[in-house]
């Protein structure tokens, strides 16, 4: 994995968007709250694989389809 820079701590997020109101900063910091909630839902659904591994839809396990789907429907996805 690429050497990143150590994750931002919520309390400094809401600094920033309580201080600065700059347009391009609030939608950047937008950009991370949808980011945040996207990743609990995998979360989630993380958690529904794992307790109804047994249930099988249409082949797929449906907990990873939604996810797949929420992620490649999303515009800010990217192959990694």
């Amino acid at each position: 994995m690429k050497n990143l820079r150590p994750s931002i701590e919520y309390k400094r997020l809401q600094e920033l968007s309580r201080t600065n109101s700059d347009p391009v900063v609030q939608e950047l910091l937008w950009e991370i709250r949808r980011l945040h909630f996207m990743l609990s839902q995998d979360l989630q659904d993380i958690i529904q694989i794992r307790m109804a591994w047994a249930q099988e839809v249409g082949g797929n396990y449906a907990a990873i389809h939604q996810m797949l789907y929420r992620l490649k429907s999303d515009p800010a996805s990217f192959d990694g």
